[in-house]
């Protein structure tokens, strides 16, 4: 939404008392096509969230669920190069495997329709950066959002600000575009996550020392 009505552009530029709009059309959501690229939890509240302000939503998955997919009204399944080719926005929700490891990467690029958002809160390694960067610099995309990207476990976490990304030369071309939005892998971090990270990790305790009911799923030895 941010990247769609130039949100964080405005922010900048209205700190600086700058009201001025010849560059900040939007992009009108109603009549856009939105690309799901994985339907587990995640994938399918998006794509429900996402249902009531685009006109359609095209889902991703290995592995389909043909009954909740008949729950979204303006939601169906399709294939990847269907997605890829056809959707206004695409958001990625897929867990870093060998078959997903840079799923986005130069052929994923020239099959997006032009000026496509892509937002991407998965694991950084889906996206090619190289990859990006090119498509980027060729104007394809209208602007990219990245929660996570590949090469951030050294960034993550920790102010890294008087080095920058001196280091990392992909990455501090990627932040120069004004239409990306970097941020610090902070899609989780809400109240409620916190509270419940909290509350599951001291019952994980209380079940380690046989006070408390033991979640197996929580133990691997």
């Amino acid at each position: 939404m941010a990247l769609a009505k130039n949100t964080h552009m405005s922010y900048v530029m209205t700190k600086k008392a700058d009201f001025e709009i010849t560059n900040m059309q939007c992009l009108l959501l109603e009549n856009k096509i939105c690309g799901v690229i994985g339907t587990g939890l995640i994938g399918k509240k998006c794509a429900a969230k996402i249902s009531g302000l685009v006109e359609k939503v095209l889902c991703f998955d290995v592995f389909q669920d043909n009954e909740w997919i008949k729950t979204i009204p303006n939601a169906e399944y399709a294939d990847m190069d269907t997605v890829l080719r056809n959707s206004d926005f695409i958001s990625i929700h897929v867990p870093l495997l060998p078959q997903t490891h840079h799923l986005i990467n130069e052929e994923a690029f020239a099959k997006m329709k032009n000026d496509v958002v892509l937002v991407n809160t998965s694991r950084g390694e889906i996206v090619h950066i190289p990859s990006l960067i090119k498509a980027l610099e060729a104007k394809k995309l209208w602007g990219v959002a990245l929660d996570v990207f590949e090469g951030e476990k050294k960034y993550i976490f920790h102010d890294k600000s008087k080095a920058g990304f001196r280091d990392d030369p992909d990455l501090a071309r990627l932040s120069q575009f004004e239409h990306v939005i970097l941020s610090s892998h902070i899609a989780f971090y809400t109240d409620q996550a916190v509270q419940q990270i909290t509350e599951k990790t001291i019952e994980n305790y209380m079940a380690f020392v046989g006070k408390g009911p033991k979640d197996e799923k929580a133990f691997i030895c």
